[in-house]
């Protein structure tokens, strides 16, 4: 069994809770599809899933793994991600940046029509 979070925490997941053999996550923070997801293995073992990040490039790393959306988790409307050496900074509505949509968690979540077993919230410290 390959385990990719950056500190451990889909091998925690699999050691420390009951969880179905095959189920459904949503990854919110997905960031990369190879390298430091907390759901890859998961997507692996036969889940299906949702990740959802505010950067487009990873997209493509997701693609045949599971669902991608782009957008920022938060009250409805827009925010401004700013990418500074490798790392993504959400900053509001104002200034430079990609516009991206900002959506409420609650929201995404009510729209997944079988529920989910596994919910991954890795935002960078607004979490």
């Amino acid at each position: 069994m390959n385990f990719y979070s950056e500190n451990g925490e889909d091998r925690w997941i699999v050691e420390n809770l009951q969880l179905p053999e095959v189920g459904t996550f949503v990854d919110v923070g997905a960031n990369c599809a190879q390298l430091g997801s907390n759901t890859l293995h998961f997507v692996e073992r036969g889940w299906r899933g949702l990740a959802i990040d505010v950067d487009k490039q990873y997209a493509l790393q997701w693609a045949n793994k599971c669902e991608f959306m782009l957008a920022a988790i938060g009250p409805m409307g827009f925010s401004r991600v700013h990418f500074e050496g490798g790392l993504t900074r959400l900053t509001g509505s104002e200034g430079h940046g990609v516009l991206v949509p900002r959506i409420p968690l609650y929201a995404v979540l009510d729209v997944i029509p079988y529920g989910i077993d596994l919910l991954s919230l890795d935002i960078e410290g607004g979490e």
